[in-house]
């Protein structure tokens, strides 16, 4: 499943993944990710979320790719608080 404009992946890479690995991690996780762009889609990181034992989300409903940019104020707070 990709995005319409996201080209299909090829090469040595194509088939790569490390999602077997992922409840491996054994420290708290923040996986944020953006609303508003194609390649930031809850589909794209629920592997992380279904895998990672230990993890935390929050969604930035008006950001894509760079909620730190976009979303600044929020996003220092969300990982201030994550670190906290």
């Amino acid at each position: 499943m990709h995005a319409k404009n996201i080209p299909c992946r090829t090469g040595p890479l194509a088939t790569w993944t490390i999602v077997d690995r992922l409840p491996r991690i054994e420290v708290p996780t923040l996986v944020v990710n953006g609303g508003a762009g194609d390649i930031t889609k809850d589909w794209v990181i629920q592997p992380l979320l279904d895998g990672i034992p230990n993890v935390q989300h929050h969604k930035f409903e008006s950001s894509t790719h760079t909620p730190f940019l976009e979303e600044r104020p929020t996003y220092m707070e969300v990982v201030g608080d994550f670190l906290d």
